[in-house]
């Protein structure tokens, strides 16, 4: 309900699943269309309510954030996906400032998740690292939109 009543509150439009099953509970949220500085902020957020971690190392669940103050669940998860639109200007700045990308075909949709550009670079993977900030110039995309 905190969770709901947050993204609610700075309006991003998230859907909030609890689940409970034998041995744990989980929060999922699932959110469209976000940039990589909203992803950290309430990946950030909603962190707090997990109130440990599994060390797969030593095999066992590390209970290193329990707090009284919220209620808290096992694992909480923030799953961020992109709509075609989206995905489309993306790929459009990718086209349009990033070399390699010449013989290309102009709609993203068309695309297969093996078309590589000039330089040997998976599309589909770069406009994805473009939208989760992990490839450079993705400030600057996100900037356009």
């Amino acid at each position: 309900k905190m969770i709901r009543q947050h993204f609610k509150a700075i309006g991003v439009p998230a859907k909030v699943i609890a689940s409970s099953y034998s041995m744990g509970s989980s929060v999922r949220v699932e959110v469209t269309d976000i940039n990589p500085i909203q992803r950290k902020e309430l990946s950030t957020f909603i962190d707090q309510f997990q109130y440990g971690h599994f060390d797969s190392m030593n095999d066992y669940y590390d209970i290193s954030n329990s707090r009284d103050d919220i209620p808290q669940v096992k694992y909480t998860f923030l799953e961020v996906s992109y709509s075609d639109e989206l995905k489309q200007k993306a790929y459009d700045w990718v086209r349009a400032n990033m070399g390699g990308y010449n013989t290309a075909v102009a709609d993203y949709s068309k695309l297969s998740c093996w078309d590589k550009s000039e330089t040997g670079e998976f599309i589909t993977e770069t406009v994805y690292r473009i939208l989760t900030g992990a490839e450079h110039g993705s400030d600057e995309f996100w900037a356009t939109v």
